[in-house]
């Protein structure tokens, strides 16, 4: 129920002087487990769209991750990212609270890929998009001159 507080969320958590960015992801369902937090990829694309304009027109690098994310997180698009193409189940290890491997993810073993809602997997796709590193050694090197 969090979908009409986006602008507010913002609003509220920009005032606070130590966050520098706020990350956006959507809840993962587990097989098997009737959940009804899930919001359907038509919902989804509209907050994801939300999020691409309030990220353009005006709180910029304050909603985190490369600007190509949340179009990755898009329905037409997911399957890119998600399920066999996903970089952190090839790539990635992931712990629970007592030191042992979660598999595939860090969602766990009944992780429902097919509408994984975690940004990590578009995120990590996103960054290693040629314009977005470009814009990172930028960005570091800048830091390192002031």
């Amino acid at each position: 129920d969090n979908l009409n507080c986006i602008n507010d969320l913002l609003e509220e958590w920009k005032k606070v002087a130590n966050i520098r960015f706020i990350l956006f992801d959507f809840f993962t369902p587990i097989q098997e487990v009737k959940e009804e937090m899930w919001l359907n990829f038509q919902e989804r694309d509209l907050v994801l769209n939300k999020l691409i304009k309030l990220k353009k027109e005006k709180y910029g690098d304050f909603i985190g991750g490369p600007p190509s994310t949340f179009k990755r997180m898009m329905h037409q698009n997911k399957h890119k990212s998600v399920g066999k193409n996903c970089v952190f189940v090839k790539y990635g290890t992931a712990f629970d609270s007592c030191g042992n491997i979660k598999k595939p993810c860090v969602i766990g073993e009944k992780a429902d890929c097919s509408r994984c809602g975690c940004i990590v997997p578009f995120s990590i796709r996103a960054w290693k998009e040629p314009s977005n590193l470009m814009r990172e050694m930028w960005e570091a090197i800048a830091s390192h001159t002031k």
